[in-house]
């Protein structure tokens, strides 16, 4: 699913049996149902638990 958040699109992404949200630029031209390749800049890395939201890169 694709979702404006101002400037950005949040992508909600299905990988394996997991789902990944990412935002990415509105250059990027993605509709929903579109196969996607993502990469990760470590620097902007973000991982939460699913079960209550606490980071797990802050511990």
């Amino acid at each position: 699913m694709v979702e404006r958040i101002g400037r950005d699109y949040l992508l909600n992404v299905q990988v394996g049996q997991n789902k990944v949200r990412a935002i990415v630029s509105p250059d990027s031209k993605v509709n929903d149902g579109d196969d996607v390749k993502l990469s990760i800049r470590p620097g902007h890395l973000h991982l939460f638990k699913a079960s209550d939201g606490e980071s797990l890169l802050q511990r």
